[in-house]
């Protein structure tokens, strides 16, 4: 009961933030919340919410595969940013 509250307090507020509420694809309006609400409420960036999203849809083998592209890329990114150094990931 608790946890049912939680999503519906939860539904309430991304209606007061995202009145015009995306109709996104079933895979994603079957989810209490959509990943962009959730990237945009987190601050991701742009790869931190592709791995949302293709992690959220997961439906098919491709999906994982892409999410793992988008994990390498960032930490590909972040190596880059430590280092100033770009070293791929093999």
């Amino acid at each position: 009961m608790e946890q049912a509250n939680s999503v519906h307090r939860l539904k309430q507020c991304l209606a007061e933030i995202f009145p015009s509420r995306m109709n996104g694809s079933a895979h994603y309006t079957s989810q209490v919340i959509q990943p962009i609400e959730f990237a945009m409420l987190n601050n991701l960036n742009a790869l931190e919410a592709k791995v949302v999203k293709y992690a959220v849809r997961n439906k098919e083998d491709k999906d994982i595969d892409k999410a793992i592209d988008c994990l390498h890329k960032l930490k590909e990114w972040r190596n880059y940013e430590k280092t100033r150094q770009y070293n791929p990931i093999p």
